[in-house]
């Protein structure tokens, strides 16, 4: 029997309960999210009839986070559609499970607040409707995707944008948690004094000089650096693989056409600054290559755990595997245009690491309509994947895209 750890149960009656507190009224329909994604960290037991390997690299336990996106439709009494709301929400998967429930929590909490812009939203389409068939339906999107997972933190960056019959409006922002203790981080927790933050904002400062035409940055931007640092409280930054991040919204230091700015500060510029628990983990110098082969039972049992990942519970279902050590595993979904090219890209899920023994076994729609990347680190190399499926073979293979 499978031992499927007991939060992806939790998670499941967290949303649960949560949509049933957000039923909407008469006049509007919920309809089934396009997305739909489950992770479940599954143990094999010590006894199976399949052939078992020996591994010899042990690394940490993975941490996973899927991020799928749920929406809803709202109508009025005639069909007319007049909102469409969509949201992130959570799946955690990590050994500790009292941390994976209170980051779960929390988040999903974060996410409830957005309710009652909601519903003003949606109050403002009801008014603004006017029955023509020039109609627009207003959106509000809040969605995050992982910029950093590992066993020190989880950091996730957000957009919400909104459209409200005029032009789009973009806001960023970001949450960052301890893996260690599942708790929110504000930048006072992660840097060794409060005297440090005149140093963080002269790196940013520096970084974005650098950027200042490529990226059309407003004149006065130093001064608008220097307020978001004023009073410590800065909560515009999360980490990624390389460094320490600072963003600014659409407006904030630079024309809308520039989008999102971020200023990455790398590490090694840190030191002294940032506390060591917050630098990411060392990995184990073993670059392996990540493969995919089809899903079967007896396949699946020689692998002594393995995350299940379903994007499209109709999808064809695989399994992702190496023959070392892989880290900073990032899926994601896109389409793709009558000319091949990539739209709507999203990252829908992160995982901290793989080794020889574990997999990811996926169940996703892999055609000419949907595409599917892998991006991982094998060494010091970052390695960029197409996720194919050949239908004349029934192969479904990895093919490096950079």
């Amino acid at each position: 029997m499978k031992k499927v750890l007991s939060l992806i149960c939790c998670t499941a009656l967290i949303l649960t309960f949560a949509a049933c507190k957000k039923q909407p009224a008469s006049d509007t329909q919920q309809t089934v999210p396009s997305t739909t994604v489950t992770t479940e960290p599954v143990t094999q037991p010590t006894e199976t009839t399949a052939e078992k390997q020996e591994w010899d690299i042990v690394a940490p336990p993975p941490v996973s986070v899927a991020l799928p996106i749920q929406n809803e439709t709202f109508k009025d009494v005639s069909g007319n559609v007049l909102l469409n709301y969509n949201t992130s929400y959570i799946v955690l998967s990590m050994s500790e499970q009292e941390i994976a429930d209170r980051i779960t929590l929390e988040f999903l909490n974060r996410i409830d607040e957005t309710v009652g812009d909601k519903d003003t939203i949606l109050a403002s389409a009801k008014k603004a409707f006017s029955g023509s068939g020039n109609w627009n339906p207003y959106q509000y999107t809040v969605t995050y995707e992982p910029k950093r997972v590992d066993n020190g933190v989880i950091s996730l960056l957000g957009c919400d944008v909104r459209y409200l019959g005029a032009h789009i409006d973009k806001v960023y922002n970001s949450v960052n948690y301890s893996a260690t203790t599942g708790h929110n981080l504000s930048l006072l927790n992660i840097i060794n004094g409060d005297d440090k933050i005149d140093e963080l904002s002269e790196l940013v400062i520096d970084v974005l000089t650098r950027l200042k035409d490529e990226l059309c940055l407003y004149e006065d931007f130093e001064k608008t650096v220097n307020s978001h640092f004023s009073d410590g409280v800065n909560d515009a930054w999360f980490f990624s693989e390389n460094g320490l991040c600072f963003f600014f919204s659409p407006y904030d230091i630079a024309p809308y056409s520039s989008g999102v700015v971020v200023a990455e500060i790398p590490y090694e510029k840190l030191l002294g600054i940032i506390r060591d628990d917050f630098y990411p983990p060392e990995q184990a110098n073993t670059p392996g290559i990540i493969a995919a082969k089809e899903y079967d039972e007896n396949t699946v049992d020689t692998f002594s755990k393995y995350t299940e990942l379903t994007i499209h519970k109709d999808g064809k279902k695989f399994l992702l595997y190496t023959d070392k050590y892989v880290s900073n595993i990032n899926i994601t979904i896109g389409s793709r245009t009558s000319n091949n090219m990539l739209i709507d890209q999203y990252c829908i899920f992160a995982q901290s690491g793989l080794a020889q023994g574990e997999a990811i076994a996926v169940t996703a729609d892999i055609d000419a309509d949907h595409c599917l990347q892998i991006t991982y680190r094998s060494g010091d190399k970052m390695i960029h994947s197409d996720i194919v499926y050949d239908a004349a073979t029934g192969e479904i293979s990895i093919m490096e895209t950079e």
